[in-house]
């Protein structure tokens, strides 16, 4: 049985939290205010670097609330051919009752497929093109989920276990 499992950077994730180069950048510059404020006791440094660090905070809680409620579904066709472009549905369900999702980030097969919107309690639906290399049987095992939500310092991602078998034809 074939392995198919090319999103390679989601891998070996278990639930992680990168840090972007906008967040790298944030966190410098609060580092270095901070030590700024403590060397000159300047209150309004103070009053800038708690600022910064509770937008940090608030980054963190937004962006685990808003990933938390993703589910993410695939449907292939019935025929799949060798070496043919074959597309295959993604489903993004939003299980939140209140809240919508905001930049959800789904890979499969080398190939992102991107959800802006999903609105509380309701599935967004988007088509990949897939080419498998040769025929045979191929275990879809995971799908890699992850989100920017909401000022692009961290990506929140994991993969999602998915267990479906898929028999390419020649």
């Amino acid at each position: 049985m074939n392995r198919i499992n090319k999103s390679s950077h989601f891998r070996s994730w278990k639930r992680v939290i990168r840090v972007r180069l906008s967040g790298v950048v944030y966190i410098a510059v609060t580092i270095v205010l901070g030590v700024t404020a403590v060397n000159s006791m300047n209150n309004l440094l103070y009053l800038t670097t708690a600022v910064l660090l509770g937008c940090l905070l608030s980054s963190g809680v937004a962006g685990r609330r808003n990933i938390r409620g993703a589910s993410v579904t695939l449907a292939f066709p019935d025929e799949i051919y060798a070496r043919v472009p074959c597309p295959v549905f993604v489903r993004a369900q939003n299980a939140n009752r209140f809240t919508p999702l905001f930049l959800i980030d789904v890979s499969l097969f080398e190939e992102r497929v991107f959800f802006g919107l999903i609105p509380p309690g309701q599935t967004e639906s988007k088509t990949v093109f897939v080419t498998f290399p040769s025929e045979g049987e191929y275990a879809v095992d995971e799908i890699g989920v992850s989100s920017v939500y909401p000022f692009n310092f961290f990506e929140r991602g994991w993969p999602s276990a998915y267990a479906e078998n898929v028999t390419v034809l020649p």
